[in-house]
């Protein structure tokens, strides 16, 4: 469990310090780090084994969440979601979502507002 822990601190480091930097833009850019750190994360590392996976990933039920770490600059947690589940379209003003799915896939639709010169943009991707 050591190893499943280190990635999670070490996310949570590396956010932490990315969002208190002076420089600290919400681009792409910006948010790099961040996202390289995310990408090595597997279910396996935050607790959820192959018996889980294979067994609930198509069931129907509630949505799971399970918070993992939160401070003044970023709030961690896992969501788990039962196959075919809609979420309302809703936003996140001023703050950098960052995805990770770790099994199954999603489609995600996006609405930017600030994108385009006051355009509104709108795409979608699946995950």
């Amino acid at each position: 469990n050591i190893m499943k822990l280190s990635k999670l601190n070490i996310l949570a480091q590396v956010a932490n310090m990315t969002l208190k930097s002076k420089n600290f833009a919400h681009t792409q850019e910006g948010i790099q780090p961040i996202i390289d750190a995310i990408k090595p994360i597997t279910a396996i590392d935050v607790g959820l084994n192959n018996h889980y996976l294979n067994n609930n990933t198509s069931k129907s039920g509630p949505i799971i969440y399970q918070h993992i770490f939160e401070n003044s600059n970023i709030s961690m947690g896992i969501f788990l979601f039962p196959a075919k589940t809609l979420i309302p379209f809703h936003d996140h003003p001023k703050m950098s979502v960052i995805t990770l799915n770790l099994f199954g896939s999603a489609r995600v639709r996006v609405l930017n507002p600030e994108s385009n010169k006051g355009k509104l943009e709108a795409f979608e991707v699946l995950v």
